[in-house]
């Protein structure tokens, strides 16, 4: 918003030398005569920005007049709303949004995209009307939708007394200076020497611990698109996207034996409940639904009824302008509101739900019972079961569920890999945690796979394998006590005994490594070389290269390894003639294409030769590699917040906050493409064959045809 101020000149670089309203600046004409005034006395100009007492503060917004105090209302209600229309800049509509709301004290998830607005929020119960308002106040969601959802007690909301006692104190409720632009704020008896902050405008901390809340902080975010689709080709919204049912309709029709009901949700929010008659898309992300659609529909008639729902109708939207617009169907009905306003609507009538079992939520709560049948089952032993939780080890996270009694079992985790290292987690540092397990990151986002890979899986793999040699178990401790925060680059005993066993299987006469770090798997490689065989290896970062060579040098295999300390596209072209029989490539990911490439066209790999390539499944995210925004990476993102600090709650650093989100967002993305993109490429090149091992963090092994 434009600020009302006056801009003073002042001569000499002081404001005592402001000698009073002829010195006001208003126009190009007036700032080039007071540079000339300044330039005559020989003296410095400076330029004083003063607020306009006169407008000042500004007058409050409509809905904030009168508001009461949001701290006070006895209960949260939560609310969901989402509207397609395109936003020319969503970066300033997410700003101006978190100005809207901030002074209500809501809380919540908010995605802005070029195509429109999702949100998932708790608003004070006793505002809920000024919110309304507020948002009605712009172009985007004026007249939009809100389906409000349950109401409830703070108490419940936060879980514990305390945490709503923090949230009130932490929470200044003077509405009617948070309108205010934040650097200008001010009271009317502060000199112009103050700090210019309003006390309600001190810093929040966020609040400690997890607590029950359904959202705990709001989260505004800029996102490529509000539901991610996968899509090649954007849909039409000003084409016909289906026509919506109201709950009555819908509760009518629903079990007519004429009409094809499809859930348009994914796999675990089926499982935990659905309408009996509806048809399961059975996808594990949204982008699935596509290929699912043309398989389902592939033989129904243009003109059949098809109704289709979802958790709050959003999904819906799209998927029914794919069937309009790509499929050509002429019949076909949304649930409006989706099953949150389905349960309102026969809750309100008191009539028997058709919806069976658990909505499930995309809040802290991950779920709302509307009926008490139980449709599903504990994954670890088969209980009847319908509560979602996730896994209790930070860096898996993932979403399963669980019984009580195995919540107790595991300790909330997974599976005992995930449970081993939660527990070392709270005793070590979360370096020292990941670094003697084998058990990096869990392998999978499912549950069950992960208790596949068990550490128990883990652990008798090691203990079963040959002994990791005295050396390399030195080299893993100086590495962590020199370098902690990169102790993950290192291969660790069982990855490094199947390095060994392939390079005494193969007996190299040559061996090229792109990325050394410090040496551990060097080392491990130069075991199978043959009589006279030599190493190179290629490594950017000079202090991990320093302590490679010392390690080197205490090792057997000093000679016959030469170390190059660079970058590999500048090294590479000086091996440019010489071929190599076991290539291992483990540095820039970015630059994996250009690498594999580079050797290849060179003719760098013996025919008889096989390159290895590190961290091609990068902690999973490959299944997330198109931007897929999903609940599981939604899920990750949280936790990588508070890992890293950045899930602080002092309003006025929110732009700041999400710009560190974005950065991490973008570079986790960019990776996440650049491994899926280069194991894409191997997959369809004809000059070779490749297999992937699932092995920690994903090893390939790729060969040359013929």
């Amino acid at each position: 918003m434009d600020i009302p101020s006056h801009l003073y000149a002042a001569y000499g670089g002081g404001e005592a030398a402001v000698e009073g309203d002829a010195d006001v600046v208003d126009s190009a004409h007036a700032l080039k005569s007071v540079w000339s005034k300044a330039h005559s006395r020989g003296e410095k100009l400076g330029l004083l920005v003063r607020p306009d007492d006169s407008k000042w503060p500004p007058p409050l917004p409509e809905w904030l007049v009168d508001c009461p105090d949001p701290t006070e209302s006895p209960t949260m209600t939560l609310v969901s709303f989402y509207r397609f229309t395109p936003i020319e800049d969503p970066q300033l509509m997410a700003e101006s949004f978190r100005k809207l709301w901030e002074p209500l004290k809501a809380l919540g998830r908010v995605y802005v995209a070029s195509e429109g607005v999702n949100a998932q929020m708790a608003v004070p119960t006793n505002v809920l009307s000024a919110f309304a308002r507020a948002c009605n106040s712009t172009s985007v969601l004026d007249g939009v939708p809100l389906n409000c959802d349950v109401a409830i007690p703070m108490l419940e909301y936060w879980g514990d007394q305390g945490s709503f006692e923090r949230w009130k104190e932490e929470n200044p409720s003077d509405v009617h200076m948070q309108h205010v632009p934040r650097a200008f704020a001010h009271s009317d008896d502060q000199s112009d020497e103050s700090s210019g902050e309003d006390p309600s405008l001190s810093p929040r901390r966020a609040v400690p611990g997890r607590t029950r809340a359904p959202f705990e902080r709001l989260h505004i975010r800029v996102r490529k698109q509000i539901v991610a689709d996968g899509l090649m080709r954007p849909l039409d919204w000003g084409r016909e996207t289906g026509r919506e049912v109201s709950p009555e309709e819908w509760h009518e029709n629903v079990n007519r034996s004429d009409v094809l009901v499809l859930d348009c949700r994914n796999t675990y929010e089926t499982d935990v409940g659905r309408f009996d008659t509806a048809v399961p898309l059975n996808t594990t992300y949204f982008r699935e639904s596509w290929d699912a659609l043309n398989e389902t529909l592939k033989d129904v008639d243009k003109e059949a009824p098809i109704m289709m729902y979802c958790t709050g109708g959003i999904r819906c939207v799209k998927t029914g302008a794919y069937l309009v617009q790509e499929l050509g169907f002429r019949n076909v009905g949304r649930l409006e509101g989706g099953i949150i306003n389905y349960a309102k609507y026969v809750k309100g009538k008191g009539q028997p739900s058709l919806f069976k079992g658990r909505n499930y939520v995309f809040d802290n709560r991950m779920g709302e019972n509307i009926t008490p049948d139980v449709l599903a089952q504990c994954v670890q032993c088969g209980k009847p079961w319908s509560l979602h939780t996730n896994c209790r080890y930070e860096r898996c996270h993932v979403r399963f569920l669980q019984c009580d009694e195995c919540a107790e079992k595991y300790g909330g985790c997974c599976s005992r890999g995930c449970q081993r290292q939660h527990e070392r987690s709270l005793v070590e540092t979360d370096t020292h945690a990941s670094s003697d397990g084998g058990w990096l990151e869990p392998p999978f986002q499912n549950a069950q796979l992960n208790r596949m890979f068990d550490d128990a899986l883990e652990a008798y793999a090691e203990q079963h394998s040959t002994s990791e040699p005295p050396l390399l178990a030195d080299l893993r401790q100086r590495t962590a006590a020199e370098m902690p925060h990169a102790l993950r680059m290192l291969s660790g005993p069982l990855v490094g005994r199947l390095l060994a066993t392939l390079s005494r299987l193969l007996r190299p006469e040559r061996i090229l490594e792109i990325g050394t770090f410090t040496g551990y798997s060097a080392v491990c490689f130069a075991e199978g070389l043959a009589d006279g065989g030599q190493l190179v290896t290629i490594e950017r970062d000079e202090r991990a290269a320093a302590i490679a060579r010392e390690f080197f040098d205490r090792s057997p295999f000093g000679p016959s390894i030469d170390l190059r300390v660079g970058m590999a596209a500048d090294v590479l072209p000086h091996l440019r003639g010489q071929t190599f029989d076991l290539v291992f490539i483990d540095g820039d990911k970015k630059k994996y294409k250009e690498y594999y490439d580079y050797i290849l066209e060179e003719g760098m790999l013996s025919a008889r030769g096989l390159m290895l390539v590190d961290n091609v499944l990068w902690k999973g995210g490959v299944l997330l590699s198109d931007g897929e925004t999903s609940d599981r990476y939604n899920e990750w993102l949280a936790n990588e917040e508070t890992r890293r600090g950045l899930s602080g709650d002092d309003s006025r650093d929110g732009e700041r906050r999400e710009a560190d989100l974005v950065k991490l967002r973008k570079r986790h993305e960019s990776l996440w493409r650049a491994m899926d993109e280069f194991n894409r490429h191997v997959r369809d090149d004809p000059r070779t064959e490749q297999v992937i091992l699932p092995i920690r963090d994903g090893l390939s092994a790729i060969r040359l045809k013929g």
